[in-house]
Protein backbone atom coordinates (compact mmCIF):
# COMPACT_ATOMS: atom_id res chain seq x y z
CA UNK A 1 0.00 0.00 0.00
CA UNK A 2 1.07 3.42 -1.10
CA UNK A 3 1.75 6.24 1.84
CA UNK A 4 -0.17 9.42 2.28
CA UNK A 5 3.52 10.86 2.11
CA UNK A 6 4.89 9.50 -0.86
CA UNK A 7 1.79 10.67 -2.51
CA UNK A 8 1.94 14.15 -1.43
CA UNK A 9 5.66 13.68 -2.28
CA UNK A 10 5.14 12.72 -5.69
CA UNK A 11 2.30 15.42 -6.67
CA UNK A 12 4.94 17.99 -5.45
CA UNK A 13 7.24 16.23 -7.90
CA UNK A 14 4.77 16.25 -10.75
CA UNK A 15 4.18 20.40 -10.24
CA UNK A 16 7.60 20.94 -9.85
CA UNK A 17 8.92 19.43 -13.12
CA UNK A 18 5.49 20.76 -14.88
CA UNK A 19 6.85 24.39 -13.76
CA UNK A 20 10.68 23.48 -14.80
CA UNK A 21 9.48 22.87 -17.98
CA UNK A 22 7.07 25.29 -18.95
CA UNK A 23 8.91 27.99 -17.12
CA UNK A 24 10.34 31.09 -18.90
CA UNK A 25 13.67 28.76 -19.50
CA UNK A 26 11.45 25.81 -20.34
CA UNK A 27 11.55 23.67 -23.24
CA UNK A 28 7.73 23.83 -23.61
CA UNK A 29 6.04 27.28 -24.55
CA UNK A 30 2.52 27.00 -22.55
CA UNK A 31 1.53 30.48 -23.45
CA UNK A 32 1.06 29.86 -27.25
CA UNK A 33 -2.39 30.63 -28.82
CA UNK A 34 -4.73 27.51 -29.79
CA UNK A 35 -5.44 28.86 -33.57
CA UNK A 36 -8.56 27.25 -33.88
CA UNK A 37 -9.93 30.02 -31.05
CA UNK A 38 -11.21 33.68 -31.10
CA UNK A 39 -8.30 36.61 -30.41
CA UNK A 40 -7.98 39.69 -31.29
CA UNK A 41 -9.31 41.55 -34.48
CA UNK A 42 -12.32 42.93 -35.89
CA UNK A 43 -13.99 42.27 -39.83
CA UNK A 44 -16.74 44.30 -41.37
CA UNK A 45 -20.12 42.09 -41.89
CA UNK A 46 -23.80 43.18 -43.01
CA UNK A 47 -26.18 40.17 -43.56
CA UNK A 48 -27.24 39.25 -46.97
CA UNK A 49 -29.88 36.96 -45.86
CA UNK A 50 -31.75 36.33 -42.92
CA UNK A 51 -35.66 35.45 -42.79
CA UNK A 52 -37.05 36.57 -39.74
CA UNK A 53 -40.43 35.52 -40.48
CA UNK A 54 -39.05 32.09 -40.99
CA UNK A 55 -38.55 31.63 -37.16
CA UNK A 56 -42.27 29.98 -36.49
CA UNK A 57 -42.87 27.32 -33.65
CA UNK A 58 -44.76 24.34 -35.76
CA UNK A 59 -45.69 20.54 -35.11
CA UNK A 60 -43.35 18.06 -35.90
CA UNK A 61 -43.14 15.84 -38.76
CA UNK A 62 -45.05 12.50 -39.02
CA UNK A 63 -47.66 12.99 -36.01
CA UNK A 64 -44.61 13.43 -33.11
CA UNK A 65 -46.39 15.80 -31.06
CA UNK A 66 -43.80 17.78 -30.09
CA UNK A 67 -43.89 21.45 -31.04
CA UNK A 68 -40.46 22.90 -32.73
CA UNK A 69 -38.66 26.40 -32.76
CA UNK A 70 -37.91 26.11 -36.62
CA UNK A 71 -34.86 28.64 -36.97
CA UNK A 72 -33.62 30.29 -40.46
CA UNK A 73 -29.76 30.05 -41.43
CA UNK A 74 -28.50 34.27 -41.23
CA UNK A 75 -26.14 34.56 -44.78
CA UNK A 76 -23.21 37.23 -43.80
CA UNK A 77 -20.80 38.89 -46.39
CA UNK A 78 -17.73 39.90 -44.20
CA UNK A 79 -14.56 41.77 -45.64
CA UNK A 80 -11.55 43.27 -44.09
CA UNK A 81 -10.93 40.47 -41.52
CA UNK A 82 -8.37 41.37 -39.29
CA UNK A 83 -6.77 38.97 -36.82
CA UNK A 84 -9.58 35.53 -35.64
CA UNK A 85 -12.48 37.36 -34.54
CA UNK A 86 -15.66 35.30 -34.90
CA UNK A 87 -19.55 35.67 -36.24
CA UNK A 88 -22.07 35.28 -33.22
CA UNK A 89 -25.69 34.35 -34.72
CA UNK A 90 -28.37 34.01 -31.45
CA UNK A 91 -31.71 33.78 -31.16
CA UNK A 92 -33.40 34.23 -27.89
CA UNK A 93 -36.86 33.34 -26.61
CA UNK A 94 -37.16 33.72 -23.13
CA UNK A 95 -40.66 32.65 -22.46
CA UNK A 96 -39.79 29.60 -24.43
CA UNK A 97 -36.94 28.70 -22.52
CA UNK A 98 -34.72 28.87 -26.01
CA UNK A 99 -31.07 30.69 -26.27
CA UNK A 100 -29.40 29.06 -29.24
CA UNK A 101 -26.36 30.08 -30.58
CA UNK A 102 -23.80 29.25 -33.11
CA UNK A 103 -20.74 30.71 -33.88
CA UNK A 104 -17.56 31.00 -36.93
CA UNK A 105 -13.89 31.69 -36.30
CA UNK A 106 -13.17 33.89 -39.62
CA UNK A 107 -9.66 33.86 -40.64
CA UNK A 108 -7.32 36.82 -41.38
CA UNK A 109 -7.31 39.06 -45.02
CA UNK A 110 -10.13 37.25 -46.72
CA UNK A 111 -13.44 38.09 -47.48
CA UNK A 112 -16.21 35.40 -47.27
CA UNK A 113 -20.31 35.03 -47.39
CA UNK A 114 -20.62 32.68 -44.48
CA UNK A 115 -23.98 30.68 -43.93
CA UNK A 116 -24.80 30.08 -40.29
CA UNK A 117 -27.46 27.96 -39.28
CA UNK A 118 -29.25 25.98 -36.18
CA UNK A 119 -31.19 22.55 -35.77
CA UNK A 120 -34.59 23.62 -35.33
CA UNK A 121 -35.49 23.28 -31.35
CA UNK A 122 -37.95 20.80 -29.45
CA UNK A 123 -40.09 22.14 -27.23
CA UNK A 124 -42.02 20.51 -23.90
CA UNK A 125 -45.91 20.49 -25.69
CA UNK A 126 -46.80 21.84 -22.48
CA UNK A 127 -44.63 24.60 -22.58
CA UNK A 128 -46.56 26.65 -25.31
CA UNK A 129 -49.80 27.97 -24.30
CA UNK A 130 -49.63 31.41 -26.37
CA UNK A 131 -50.16 31.96 -30.61
CA UNK A 132 -47.67 34.48 -30.45
CA UNK A 133 -43.69 35.28 -28.26
CA UNK A 134 -41.14 37.79 -28.70
CA UNK A 135 -37.68 36.81 -29.90
CA UNK A 136 -34.28 38.97 -30.27
CA UNK A 137 -32.14 38.25 -33.22
CA UNK A 138 -28.71 39.17 -33.27
CA UNK A 139 -25.49 38.84 -35.56
CA UNK A 140 -22.20 40.37 -34.08
CA UNK A 141 -18.77 40.43 -34.57
CA UNK A 142 -16.83 39.34 -32.00
CA UNK A 143 -13.11 39.58 -30.62
CA UNK A 144 -11.08 40.44 -27.41
CA UNK A 145 -10.90 43.35 -28.09
CA UNK A 146 -14.20 44.00 -30.71
CA UNK A 147 -17.19 43.37 -30.61
CA UNK A 148 -20.13 45.40 -32.77
CA UNK A 149 -23.79 44.43 -33.48
CA UNK A 150 -24.34 44.33 -37.52
CA UNK A 151 -27.76 42.78 -36.67
CA UNK A 152 -30.43 42.90 -34.07
CA UNK A 153 -34.18 42.76 -34.56
CA UNK A 154 -37.30 42.20 -31.87
CA UNK A 155 -38.88 39.39 -33.47
CA UNK A 156 -42.59 38.13 -33.13
CA UNK A 157 -42.65 34.61 -33.38
CA UNK A 158 -46.24 32.74 -34.51
CA UNK A 159 -47.48 29.74 -33.30
CA UNK A 160 -48.61 27.30 -36.38
CA UNK A 161 -50.61 24.29 -36.05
Amino acid sequence: MVSVARLERLAVAVVAVTLLLTGPFGVVDATARNPTTVGDGRANATVERLDTSALVVEGGRFGTGVDYLRIPDATISVSDIEGRPRLVYRVSVPELGVDRTTTRLLSGGQSETVRLGMRDRGLDPDGVTEQRYRATITVRVQSFEYDQTVFEADETVEVRP
